[in-house]
């Protein structure tokens, strides 16, 4: 979803790729933002049994056994929910792509 702008570079400057200023140069911080809120409001509107996983997945860092005990369910179902929910936000992202909220 964000691209920085990439410098061609032949085999004779290698050592130039690890020269972190390539990276500096491209301020998509305004962007970067803009996802975040749309992320946060978009988790808001999952179905609850995807949006209770979410934040126990990426946030807590915890791994889909310990949501499948934390939650009461199986691990199959806990992978199934974080696909499902997945698979909203990158439908809900691309509209709003294609809507001019977001550069693509």
């Amino acid at each position: 979803m964000f691209t920085y702008q990439q410098k061609t570079f032949d085999l004779a400057n290698f050592d130039h790729l690890s020269d972190q200023t390539i990276f500096e140069q491209t301020d998509n911080s305004h962007a970067r933002a803009r996802y975040r809120r749309f992320l946060a409001n978009a988790i808001r509107y999952l179905p609850p049994k995807q949006r209770e996983v979410i934040p126990l997945y990426f946030l807590d860092g915890l791994k889909m056994a310990e949501i499948a005990q934390q939650l009461g369910v199986s691990k199959s179902t806990v992978s199934r929910r974080l696909a499902a929910a997945r698979h909203t936000l990158r439908e809900l992202a691309a509209l709003c792509e294609k809507s001019g909220l977001f550069p693509s």
